[in-house]
């Protein structure tokens, strides 16, 4: 659930009798549409506000009084990525209200930019001095600070099934944030086998990366990892991720090692490369998503895999303490060994489709952020040589914001798949915290 971005300011605007109208002269019409979008602002019809402003900047696209309504009412939305997008066709526009600086500032804290939330503000205190200002930017000064804090993240979780091999990942991560643009962090991961049988497959991995936005629209991470042991099964991750836009994101990554082999090929010694690119689509509104993906996995015992996987999804209710969703999943893969030749499950090709229910509640508590994720699917697993079998889930996810520093996630489900004709039910779990130092 998106977090909503709410000042005292915007409150103000929200409630004010009617929109500061300045610089354009405004016909009857329009001047009655912007009212009425601001007035739909205050109920928190907020899709229907949005179709108004869209109306009246596709007639007048340099409408200062609107487009800046258009940022507010985003950053009332909790759509932070909206009302940056937008704020980016007026940040040269002279004498900005401070009820618009301030949650555009806030904004850019919330996605990490501290610094440039920091000058912003600088600069409005500086040309208006007025007490929203200066505590506005008191509050953005504590948040860089913050910002600038190491993170320590730590995860434990009960991995996916191996057709009946089950194993066990500890993750820590230390990241520390340079600038608004540059971080880098030290790594470590465990895997162990649930099953002593599958012992050899047990790893402790040690890694280091960096991040870096080469601007707002590329952000490359670089990753490299070995065996803390021996120093064995040295390895590297390039992740080129792309945002051409605020609605679509895509990422293409290498894997010189990859991490996620299955358990019963690493107890055998089998690595893998892998090659992957994926792309994700939201309208506006986040009333649809879209995505879809590529994997090529090179193992070393010969076996190419290929997968493919895609994604619908429809919000049927998106009320600020609850949304309700409907995603429909594909996935694929085609292998050039089979289960008989591979030590690992691996069917020549298989197709799994699934029909999921997404509840999401946003709850009042004494913390400031506490979201409970209730997820049910129903679908078929297919693989060469057999008929459909029918398979069914459920997962129950809570996430917390104890302060500031501390955020925590566990979550809980219950599947059923199968392998080779073979049902299995399948339990798993996992628990992460989030910590500034």
């Amino acid at each position: 659930m998106r977090n909503q971005v709410v000042t005292f300011g915007t409150l103000m605007w929200l409630f004010a009798s009617t929109p500061v109208i300045a610089q354009v002269a405004f016909d009857e019409s329009t001047d009655a549409l912007h009212e009425r979008a601001v007035n739909l602002a205050r109920q928190e019809k907020f899709a229907e506000a949005i179709l108004i402003l869209d109306s009246i900047l596709a007639r007048d696209p340099r409408n200062y009084p609107v487009q800046r309504d258009y940022v507010i009412i985003s950053t009332w939305m909790g759509r932070c990525d909206v009302a940056l997008a937008r704020y980016e066709k007026i940040k040269r526009h002279p004498d900005q209200e401070t009820y618009l600086i301030t949650p555009v500032a806030q904004c850019l804290a919330e996605i990490g930019k501290t610094e440039a939330a920091l000058d912003l503000l600088t600069d409005a205190n500086r040309r208006s001095g007025d007490e929203e200002s200066q505590d506005a930017l008191r509050q953005i000064k504590r948040r860089f600070a913050l910002d600038r804090r190491p993170v320590v993240d730590a995860a434990i979780a009960r991995s996916k099934s191996d057709a009946g091999a089950l194993d066990w990942h500890l993750s820590a991560r230390l990241k520390q944030k340079i600038n608004d643009r540059a971080a880098w962090y030290l790594r470590f991961l465990h895997a162990r086998a649930d099953d002593p049988k599958f012992e050899t497959g047990d790893f402790h991995r040690l890694g280091a990366g960096i991040i870096y936005g080469l601007n707002r629209n590329v952000t490359v991470i670089e990753d490299i990892a070995a065996e803390i042991d021996d120093g064995s099964s040295f390895g590297s991750t390039t992740t080129v991720v792309l945002t051409p836009s605020i609605s679509l994101e895509g990422q293409l990554e290498f894997a010189s090692f990859a991490e996620d082999v299955p358990l019963r090929a690493r107890a055998q010694g089998i690595e893998a490369q892998r090659y992957t690119a994926s792309v994700n689509y939201h309208t506006l509104d986040y009333r649809w998503d879209a995505g879809g993906g590529a994997a090529y996995y090179d193992f070393s015992d010969s076996n190419n895999r290929r997968a493919l996987n895609g994604s619908l999804g429809y919000a049927f209710e998106l009320a600020p303490r609850r949304e309700q969703r409907i995603i429909g999943g594909l996935y694929h893969t085609g292998n050039t060994l089979s289960s008989d030749q591979a030590v690992y499950y691996n069917p020549v090709r298989d197709l799994s489709t699934t029909l999921t229910y997404k509840l999401d509640l946003v709850y009042e508590s004494k913390f400031p952020r506490h979201v409970d994720h209730i997820y049910a699917h129903l679908g078929s697993y297919a693989q060469a040589g057999q008929y459909p079998f029918p398979v069914y889930g459920l997962r129950y996810e809570q996430d917390y914001d104890f302060n500031e520093a501390t955020s925590f996630t566990w979550g809980a489900a219950l599947r059923q798949s199968v392998y080779d004709g073979e049902r299995e039910f399948e339990v798993s779990f996992n628990i992460s915290v989030s910590r500034k130092l």
